[in-house]
């Protein structure tokens, strides 16, 4: 309804859910949106005690054949929570990404970045890479760092509600106390990373940060990208709720699956796994079949 001084009223009626959101709302919300025109303001509002539970729980499971781990993690973002969804290869991490990517889009508008430290992790999710994101570039230097201050980096920080990256293994954990303390600053709150929820996802077991070896310190000079972030005072104050993915769906059989636990644990059972690998991949191969090609790979 249109009141006075042109302001737009959206009320969600929902209120035995508790106004979570559904399929059915949110193409119900996309056609009110769509219908403001001109309005100077829009005021959402909800029936009964609760604004939005956030996403309805049970339309997530019907949406995607999730885990119970998998479903336990969305239920935290959907909280609120600060998240942190890690475990081995193929436990699926990035399942859980994308449908948190698009519960957190559904819920702010779209305020949500998504970024990797890499080109090629940053497109696998549709995201930007987190040095882009927030203006330090390649961050060699505290020059570069510095950049984070500046304000068109300042302003997209600002606009967002929520914060996604992926394979966070990759970011330093002197990379990431600057970027918390660069939401702080652009968002004016002393809340961790400025207030904004953030969705983290990855396995320290795999990727690690690319580390520098320069000395510390906050000249001009060349800016030291050393530990892991889960090291930094900005990891634990932002009290990171930990959802360990532990089925895997990327292989179905589960002796090698043990193996490549173990590889990813290390230590002597690595040692022997690579052993057992290495046997297997070497035995001999079945004859050629009379007058076929025999395949070589390049």
């Amino acid at each position: 309804t249109i009141g006075d001084g042109d302001v737009v009223r959206i009320t969600l009626t929902r209120a035995d859910r508790r106004n979570a959101f559904d399929g059915a709302m949110i193409d119900e919300l996309t056609a009110a949106f769509a219908a403001v025109g001109d309005a100077r303001a829009v005021l959402l509002q909800g029936d009964g005690p609760s604004f939005s539970a956030g996403a309805d729980l049970d339309w997530m499971r019907a949406s995607v054949d999730l885990s119970p781990e998998q479903a336990a993690a969305l239920a935290a973002i959907a909280a609120g929570r600060n998240v942190f969804v890690t475990g081995s290869a193929g436990t699926g991490k990035s399942v859980v990404l994308r449908e948190a990517v698009k519960l957190l889009k559904a819920r702010h508008g779209g305020a949500v970045a998504v970024a990797a430290p890499t080109g090629v992790a940053a497109m696998a999710v549709g995201g930007v890479t987190i040095h882009s994101l927030v203006g330090c570039g390649p961050a060699r230097t505290w020059n570069d760092i510095r950049g984070m201050r500046s304000k068109l980096a300042a302003s997209r920080i600002a606009a967002c509600e929520a914060l996604i990256v992926d394979e966070c293994s990759m970011l330093s954990a002197t990379l990431f106390s600057e970027i918390d303390a660069a939401c702080k600053a652009a968002r004016h709150s002393s809340a961790p990373f400025g207030g904004l929820q953030l969705l983290l996802a990855g396995d320290m077991a795999q990727l690690p940060p690319v580390w520098s070896a320069a000395p510390g310190g906050s000249g001009g000079g060349l800016f030291a990208s050393q530990g892991f972030a889960f090291q930094s005072t900005a990891w634990r104050a932002a009290d990171l709720h930990v959802s360990v993915l532990t089925q895997v769906f990327r292989q179905a059989d589960a002796r090698f699956v043990g193996l490549l636990a173990a590889l990813r644990g290390g230590g002597a059972e690595a040692a022997e796994a690579l052993a057992t690998i290495q046997a297997e991949c070497a035995r001999p191969l079945p004859p050629a079949p009379a007058g076929g090609d025999a395949a070589k790979l390049y």
